[in-house]
């Protein structure tokens, strides 16, 4: 996953410039070798990028499609009451300094995860997910619903087939399978 994110780095820096992640759909059926990268709208305070990767054969085998919105002002949180369900599959807590090599590696240069309290970016919560369910292959639809600061703790919960990330009573973002 993390090369699509790399191209879609790639995109124009505008869109990097305090964007925050809504949506994202990601499939990955086997290894890349070619990549393009598609702006497929961009208003002013909405963007959604698409960047395709090719196998050998020139079939689809892997893709990422991003839905960015420019918020007019910090985004509140949410808080829910109850607490998350389901099986607990994973936590994290990401440091500043986790933030600052997926940023590295991956080449987001969001000015979002570089400030004093960083936002941990919305991919990599995905990647350390994937990476944590050692899955190879994914159809995945993603909503993100709140930020996640550096030092916050995130917890993954599966359950009826839906996985979501919590931060407390805080859901961060839901993921369906396709």
């Amino acid at each position: 996953m993390l090369e699509l994110v790399r191209e879609l780095a790639k995109a124009d820096r505008k869109f990097f410039g305090g964007w925050i992640l809504a949506g994202a759909e990601i499939k990955i059926k086997g290894p890349a070798e070619k990549f393009t990268l598609k702006t497929l709208l961009e208003k002013k305070r909405l963007t959604i990028l698409e960047v395709t990767g090719l196998d050998a054969k020139a079939n689809v085998a892997k893709s990422i499609k991003v839905t960015l919105l420019l918020p007019e002002k910090e985004a509140g949180r949410k808080i829910l009451a109850g607490v998350p369900e389901g099986t607990l599959l994973a936590g994290h807590v990401f440091t500043a300094g986790d933030i600052a090599d997926y940023a590295e590696k991956s080449g987001d240069d969001n000015i979002i995860h570089k400030c004093e309290n960083p936002i941990v970016p919305g991919l990599f919560l995905v990647c350390a997910l994937q990476h944590d369910m050692n899955l190879t292959s994914l159809n995945w639809e993603i909503r993100f619903l709140a930020t996640l600061h550096a030092g916050e703790k995130v917890s993954f919960y599966e359950k009826d087939g839906l996985i979501a990330a919590w931060s407390g009573s805080v859901p961060v973002f839901t993921i369906k399978s396709k």
